[in-house]
């Protein structure tokens, strides 16, 4: 779900790359009303273009993420995960988590998918944990918040 402070944060950076490119539009647009001879932004149609790619190697990681979240918790739901599992195969059967955080206990370290239209502290999360030897120790659902104004 695209939220408005990403909308207006695209709109913005879509604005000064246009304007880059496009300096005459620009002061049109922003109110100066008067017509500029027009000159070619050096970096403007390269930003544009770095722009572009960045955003589909962004989709393919939101994506991923999500593939992963989803596959975890299959394994949580289907009782698939078995205790002592190295993390490095987790890894490679799961995809890398969102975040790898320390555990509550010395040489903990618990990690964390979530699907990408999640957020951290409302929405749906799993967790991994794995001992001080790398192995995993435990797992778990945490179903986040249904509603986010109940937290506010």
């Amino acid at each position: 779900m695209v939220t408005g402070s990403r909308i207006i944060s695209a709109v913005a950076a879509l604005t000064f790359l246009l304007a880059s490119v496009f300096p005459e539009s620009a002061d049109a647009f922003f109110g100066g009303g008067k017509k500029k001879k027009w000159v070619k932004s050096k970096h403007g149609v390269g930003a544009l273009m770095e722009l572009s790619g960045d955003r589909g190697k962004m989709e393919r990681e939101y994506r991923e993420e999500t593939r992963s979240f989803k596959e975890v918790k299959k394994a949580v739901e289907h009782e698939a995960l078995r205790k002592g599992a190295a993390a490095f195969e987790v890894k490679k059967d799961f995809g890398e988590p969102v975040v790898e955080i320390p555990g509550e206990k010395a040489g903990e370290v618990r990690w964390v998918y979530k699907a990408a239209s999640s957020d951290f502290f409302t929405g749906e999360k799993v967790y991994l944990i794995f001992g001080p030897e790398g192995k995993l120790i435990e797992w778990g659902i945490d179903p986040g918040s249904p509603d986010k104004k109940q937290k506010e």
